[in-house]
């Protein structure tokens, strides 16, 4: 597979699912080791940091299997020798990069397609299920693009760059950046402060007691964090906001909001629209998005109708006649209670529903008379 993506998606970089190679921890951890629960506790903190740099990664890697005994164990040798594969401090270059550790992803989209899929479909089963598939996935983006449009969140702080996310973000990833505003504003402390020519050096203490460095470079108006989440996750962290607040910035500057998580963001490459019909990259708006949106669901109709002729072979004709069904006798089909068809348990309710009467043969209150009484 790792060839195969190589080939087929350039610029990417193959990746193993760190959840499934942690899973598998336990059990390879020799029993030789008394206290197995304090290695797993520190080789998963080794593992899972995202704040390590490779060298500092590997280092702390050693020390761990050589504390513990490990480090020729043939499990610990391998996923050690294949490191810069899965291990998140080799992925600190990556943009967007703690986005995908593991494959939560792929399987949330197949548990997703598989409630309109089934084993047994034929081609063109598949295909339609494909498209209602799709189709549901939309009807998700536009109500939740609704929602954005008319939700106004609660502001935790009086600071305005907390406003000017709130009216660019998503409501879900607001509330994520909303903390981390509040966190800075509430928690995090300055423990330094120096300057280097035109670059600015800040020690942050966050709510956590960690302490992180945030350069700034004058010349360049760029800020840069130790914890690295806005390059990992598209957004920025309490430390950065901390400075941005101590340096009475009102507005987050366009490099640093990032297109990732915005309300209106379009679509920047679609398949078959011409350069005219694309957007331009500025300037986006409400109306420009349902534009596009509904430019691209006539082609995708337009594409969908021309492969299912090709799928069954023939054109939908020109004229369609509908012939009315034949009306058919059945059990709970009439149009009047009297000529419906009554089931044998209505029967058996309607005869024990009914008034006894006194028999002149046998002269018992029962349900029939004389005339069907069977004492002789």
């Amino acid at each position: 597979m790792r060839l195969a993506i190589e080939k087929v998606l350039y610029g990417t970089r193959h990746r193993l699912c760190m959840w499934h190679i942690m899973s598998k921890l336990f059990e390879k951890i020799p029993k030789s080791i008394s206290d197995r629960e304090k290695f797993s506790k520190e080789f998963k903190a080794c593992v899972w940091s995202e704040l390590l740099y490779p060298d500092e990664f590997d280092i702390l890697w050693t020390d761990i299997v050589e504390k513990y005994g490990v480090e020729d164990h043939k499990w610990f040798k391998d996923m050690f020798a294949v490191r810069h594969m899965w291990i998140p401090a080799y992925f600190r270059d990556v943009p967007m990069g703690s986005l995908m550790r593991t494959t939560s992803f792929s399987e949330s989209e197949n548990s997703f397609f598989k409630r309109y899929s089934k084993p047994l479909f034929n081609f063109a089963d598949f295909t339609l299920q494909y498209n209602n598939a799709i189709e549901a996935q939309k009807n998700q983006t536009e109500r939740l693009d609704y929602y954005d449009s008319v939700i106004s969140p609660k502001y935790a702080t009086d600071l305005a760059f907390e406003k000017q996310l709130a009216s660019v973000y998503t409501n879900m990833m607001f509330r994520v950046v909303q903390e981390l505003i509040s966190e800075a504003d509430k928690s995090c402390q300055m423990i330094s402060m120096s300057t280097l020519e035109n670059i600015e050096v800040f020690k942050v203490s966050d709510a956590r007691k960690k302490t992180f460095t945030v350069t700034h470079e004058k010349e360049t108006e760029s800020f840069d964090c130790e914890c690295k989440l806005f390059e990992r996750c598209g957004y920025l962290c309490s430390h950065l906001f901390f400075v941005l607040r101590n340096k009475d910035v009102n507005n987050i500057p366009e490099k640093y909001v990032g297109n990732r998580w915005l309300k209106s963001e379009l679509l920047k490459a679609v398949h078959d629209l011409t350069s005219d019909e694309s957007a331009s990259g500025q300037g986006y708006n409400e109306d420009d998005k349902l534009q596009i949106g509904n430019r691209c669901r006539e082609r995708y109709f337009v594409d969908k109708n021309d492969s299912i002729k090709n799928i069954y072979g023939i054109a939908v004709p020109e004229e369609i006649t509908a012939r009315a069904l034949d009306v058919v006798s059945t059990k709970g089909g009439a149009s009047d209670k009297k000529s419906r068809i009554k089931s044998s348990i209505e029967k058996a309710i309607e005869k024990a529903s009914k008034l006894h009467r006194h028999c002149g043969k046998c002269h018992k209150v029962t349900d029939h008379n004389a005339r069907s009484c069977g004492r002789k």
